[in-house]
């Protein structure tokens, strides 16, 4: 497996990968509908404020995540694995990928109904530090 810098060529297979997790969402109740928004990926590569990572396998994306520099945290936007490759560590070497480049207080919002990705944040020690309606804000402090 190999971790690269996202790139512009990127920009339609992680569109993919992005609905796919909308719909793993969808039906793990986390919304109501679709987001069926059209991502603009483009504007994450280019930002010199995001740290966007994907995983790569046999020339194939199979996993991504991304962060952007705010204020005065450092908000995950999203992370993502394939299925068939989840459980191997992929995201946890994305996530040190980030973590390496930039100190602060990170942040994450997990839907509540996303017990796998809450478990996936509390392993790796953020807390929850907000409960919202449908979803919890995590921190820690790298």
């Amino acid at each position: 497996m190999i971790l690269r810098w996202a790139t512009l060529n990127d920009e339609n297979h992680l569109r993919e990968l992005l609905h796919k997790m909308d719909l793993e969402e969808l039906a793990m109740g986390c919304r109501s509908e679709h987001n069926g928004e059209a991502y603009d990926i483009k504007k994450f590569i280019e930002n010199k404020n995001c740290l966007f990572f994907v995983a790569m396998e046999n020339n194939r994306i199979i996993g991504f995540g991304y962060a952007v520099k705010e204020k005065d945290k450092i908000i995950i936007q999203n992370f993502f694995v394939e299925k068939e490759w989840r459980k191997r560590g992929i995201a946890s070497q994305i996530l040190k990928r980030i973590t390496e480049r930039w100190k602060g207080t990170y942040g994450a919002y997990i839907f509540k109904n996303n017990q796998f990705a809450l478990e996936f944040w509390q392993k790796r020690n953020f807390a929850i530090k907000r409960e919202l309606k449908n979803a919890y804000y995590l921190e820690k402090e790298f």
